[in-house]
């Protein structure tokens, strides 16, 4: 995740300041607006909870616990994989030409 972190963080620094075909500024607030939201939608601490929780895990944890947690991390990396297909800011900024987006490493991490 941290590979689309920069990229997306690259993608709009190299946006700040610059101009469209025409010269004319790009309205740096409503890239921004468009942008911004991409940062926060992948956390990369995401799981981290779930982890602990399994790791830490007496080996007398019932079942049902693991279970439990094991089937919420895969409803959150479900979810993950809902918004990098149904997502439309993220397919257009993984095909813009300004600065390259990748979503094959969040789709790899997603996959397990």
């Amino acid at each position: 995740m941290s590979i689309y972190l920069k990229q997306v963080t690259d993608l709009i620094s190299t946006l700040d300041g610059s101009t469209d075909e025409g010269d004319q500024p790009i309205d740096a607030d409503a890239a921004h607006t468009a942008l911004d939201p991409l940062l926060s939608q992948f956390d990369p601490r995401a799981f981290d909870k779930y982890v602990e929780a399994l790791s830490k895990a007496k080996p007398t944890l019932e079942l049902d616990v693991r279970r439990k947690t094991k089937e919420d991390a895969l409803e959150r990396i479900r979810r993950f994989q809902a918004k990098l297909k149904n997502n439309g800011v993220l397919k257009h900024v993984a095909g813009n030409p300004i600065s390259d987006v990748s979503l094959r490493p969040l789709r790899e991490t997603l996959k397990g």
